[in-house]
């Protein structure tokens, strides 16, 4: 098993978080046992990424809007209005950085979580007749997994249907499956699961989008596999786009995992993540010669270093 770096932060009670549409502190934050999020799942969220430049001494938000977009279209899944725009939400998420004086490197987690019943309406899960709020944090986040690679589990659970759940919409219940895949795998020594489908075809790893390199050709699976289509998945293509690099999509069965010459995860925590093993099959003892191309483009970017890509960019301070 790879080791794993930890240089994270939870949230600390006297920090400032933003929630019921107010800036609060923590502690002060009200989640009574009986909210339906929390009994049935019923949530959705985005995670978010900031980097520190010393350098310019400023905080980037990477694609914050594109992260917002998302977000506003998973809370429709779940019939959550919001009741605010993008430039509302990027507001108010650099308000709530700037309160708590970030100057690092950081991680932001929005979630609209579907609160209580509106009176009247009868016990049960339901998306109709319930309140609904919006909750913000940040934390301190460095690297927080091994950026020479790590090993991965082909899952025995299968990756829930997207004709079960929308597989388009980051919501909270749904990441039970990816708990349950990641337990098994680090219970076999492995760092993370690779779930199939029932037809036998990759979607994705627990928390992240999978690409392998085969032939000197980025593959990755389509949306219609029934993954996540991912804000980092999603720049990959433009990446390899500005690198000349062939990137398509494809659907991949276990062979085709196996045979790859390289495989990536992809994700906002672990960013461009080289997977050096898969089950028994063994890619190398570090990332391979395309995925380091792409890591390397996507670490410039992410520090406004890459002019063509600066648009991704929303400086804080």
């Amino acid at each position: 098993m790879s080791a794993l770096i930890h240089d994270t932060s939870a949230p600390k009670a006297s920090w400032i978080v933003y929630s019921d549409g107010d800036f609060k502190k923590l502690d002060e934050v009200n989640f009574y046992t009986n909210n339906q999020a929390l009994n049935y799942g019923t949530g959705v969220f985005e995670g978010i990424r900031a980097y520190w430049s010393s350098s310019s001494s400023q905080l980037n938000l990477f694609r914050v809007e594109e992260h917002y977009v998302r977000l506003i279209e998973s809370a429709k899944a779940l019939k959550i209005d919001l009741g605010l725009t993008i430039n509302d939400l990027v507001e108010i998420t650099i308000e709530l950085i700037k309160i708590n004086n970030f100057k690092q490197d950081i991680y932001i987690r929005p979630m609209a979580l579907k609160k209580s019943l509106m009176p009247g309406e009868k016990f049960g899960v339901k998306l109709s007749g319930v309140s609904s709020t919006l909750c913000i944090n940040a934390m301190p986040m460095g690297q927080y997994v091994n950026s020479l690679g790590i090993n991965c589990l082909l899952s025995s659970w299968q990756r829930v249907s997207k004709e079960a759940i929308p597989s388009y919409a980051k919501i909270t219940g749904l990441y039970v499956n990816s708990a349950l895949a990641y337990e098994e795998a680090r219970e076999e020594g492995f760092d993370d699961a690779i779930m199939l489908n029932s037809q036998g075809d990759c979607t994705e790893a627990t928390t992240s989008n999978v690409f392998i390199v085969s032939n000197d050709t980025v593959k990755t699976p389509p949306p219609s596999a029934g993954l996540l289509n991912g804000i980092t998945r999603q720049s990959v293509f433009e990446l390899c786009s500005y690198l000349g690099i062939s990137c398509i999509e494809s659907n991949l069965n276990k062979q085709d995992l196996l045979a790859a010459d390289e495989c990536f995860l992809t994700g906002t925590g672990v960013e461009i993540l080289p997977v050096i093993g898969l089950n028994q099959k063994k890619f190398g003892d570090s990332a391979g010669r395309m995925t380091t191309k792409i890591s390397e483009l996507y670490d410039d970017i992410k520090k406004n270093r890459v002019s063509s890509f600066s648009h991704w960019i929303t400086p804080v301070y």
